[in-house]
């Protein structure tokens, strides 16, 4: 297990907010809705260079 491991992506201008999915056996410990986030990995996460073990994200824009 890993806990406090970070990600972030640049701050986006007009950004209503970011949504993050992360891989099986990871949890959201702070940043929800934000450009930076914590995550704690469980010993069930499986390790690996895959994109698809690796949180990614949306930005979402208000609507004026």
């Amino acid at each position: 297990p890993a806990d406090g491991i970070q990600y972030s992506v640049a701050a986006v201008a007009n950004a209503f907010g970011y949504v993050w999915t992360l891989p099986a056996g990871a949890t959201l410990a702070s940043g929800a809705n934000t450009n930076q986030i914590t995550v704690n990995f469980s010993a069930s996460a499986v390790a690996s260079d895959d994109i698809v073990n690796t949180p990614f994200f949306e930005i979402i824009f208000s609507r004026f």
